[in-house]
């Protein structure tokens, strides 16, 4: 595989200083296939700079345009430049979301050429690159570009990647994943599935194995060993946990939006309350980019089959937990054989937590647009998706005008500690 030759990025550091000169900005270009020679894969390019602009302004014009030297490639060849802010030395740059169909090398060299040549420029140091909503590179300086040794090729790809912690939630952990060059990075972040940090263990079930992985557009297959099916976990929570683990993980990495599971080549189906034998997306109430307190690791209920079944999610609780789980519950439809019982219109409000007591207010028609079974189901679902939060340990559910609520198979006068619906492990 090619590499970025030592000597090239040593002048890469010596243009990081800042100077850029006052007539002429240094962009960082990929050398034509037929042009490489001794390994080298970008050089630069000196471009003018216009009156009215600055050194910046004509990097970023010129990383648009096609270079003047036919024997150099624009390594960002119909991508679009969104925009380009500079705060505090970071240079934050937006591109359009076709920087995500690239991979691999191809992403690195990008990756590269862009710190390169941001970095050239007066007060710029580091770089942060954005694309599709996300961050897809943080903070990336001239020396995140070095290669360890000569003969070795790599690139780095942020990415979160999801494990199950000791009291058995699913919970994130985010990644700045040095890859070595001669992997994909999906195969990577699988395995590193299999080697969870101390203090937590891997979802997937034991033996299960990559036989291999195939992009498509921003679609992923993944084909695994038959340890997958063989070793699943005895209950449905943790089947939905390793394949969660699994397709968020992946879809972190940036360019992938589906992820389609087979086992030895085959069509999986049914797993757990999931239906495989379709692609699917990230979970909606997985939320990535999350850690420590706003990092809300719990379980949202759903009807399957006239029972509950509790799916385990990740949500951002910078706004209190409890609310954001009563969101959560109102956005969601359902998934694979689940069905959500809940819609923006019940008015899901938390009221306040006091000595573990939560109260929650709800909208008259969460009462009147239901059947008694379905209100039964309902009040169910809220109550053991608030009881799965450490801090609560009860729930009181008013109407919004603060009057209690009246119902034949539901005693709702005082605090709900337990539930009466079949819940399914």
């Amino acid at each position: 595989m090619r590499r970025i030759m030592a000597f090239v990025l040593a002048l890469a550091l010596a243009l990081g200083g800042g100077c850029s000169g006052a007539e002429t900005a240094q962009v960082c270009r990929i050398i034509a296939p037929e042009e490489q020679s001794g390994g080298e894969l970008i050089a630069y390019e000196s471009v003018p700079v216009a009156d009215s602009e600055t050194a910046l302004d004509a990097a970023l014009r010129a990383l648009q345009s096609a270079p003047a030297d036919q024997g150099l490639v624009n390594p960002l060849s119909g991508i679009v430049i969104e925009s380009c802010n500079v705060v505090n030395g970071m240079a934050l740059l937006y591109l359009s979301e076709d920087y995500l169909e690239l991979s691999g090398v191809d992403r690195s060299v990008a990756d590269a050429c862009c710190v390169l040549t941001l970095c050239a420029s007066d007060g710029i140091d580091r770089v942060t690159i954005y694309s599709g909503g996300r961050a897809v590179a943080i903070g990336l300086t001239p020396d995140d570009i070095l290669l360890d040794n000569a003969d070795t090729d790599g690139y780095r790809r942020e990415a979160c990647l999801y494990y199950i912690s000791d009291d058995g939630r699913l919970v994130p952990e985010e990644r700045s994943l040095s890859i070595p060059g001669s992997e994909y990075a999906e195969r990577y972040v699988f395995d590193e599935l299999l080697r969870p940090p101390e203090g937590m263990s891997s979802a997937l079930p034991a033996g299960t194995q990559l036989i291999s992985v195939t992009r498509k557009g921003r679609l992923c297959t993944v084909d695994l060993s038959g340890a997958f099916l063989d070793n699943a976990a005895d209950t449905a929570a943790g089947r939905f946990m390793a394949v969660e683990a699994l397709v968020n993980s992946l879809t972190s990495l940036g360019g992938i939006s589906e992820v389609n599971i087979t086992v030895e080549g085959e069509p999986v189906g049914e797993y757990g309350p999931l239906d495989l034998s379709s692609p699917l997306t990230g979970c909606r109430f997985i939320t990535t980019g999350l850690s420590g307190e706003d990092a809300v690791s719990s379980r949202l209920y759903f009807e399957w089959g006239g029972s509950l079944f509790g799916a385990p999610c990740v949500l951002d609780g910078s706004g209190g937990a409890e609310q954001a789980v009563l969101d959560a519950l109102m956005s969601s439809a359902g998934f694979g054989l689940c069905r959500g019982l809940f819609a923006p219109t019940d008015e899901l409000t938390h009221a306040g937590t006091s000595a573990g007591i939560c109260t929650i207010t709800v909208s008259r028609g969460f009462f009147s647009q239901r059947s008694e079974d379905e209100v039964v189901l309902a009040v169910d679902a809220l109550v053991q998706s608030l009881l799965e939060l450490e801090e609560v340990s009860a729930v009181i559910i008013r109407f919004t005008d603060g009057e209690t609520p009246e119902h034949g198979g539901i005693d709702m006068s005082g605090p709900i500690t337990e539930i009466t619906s079949q819940v399914i492990e």
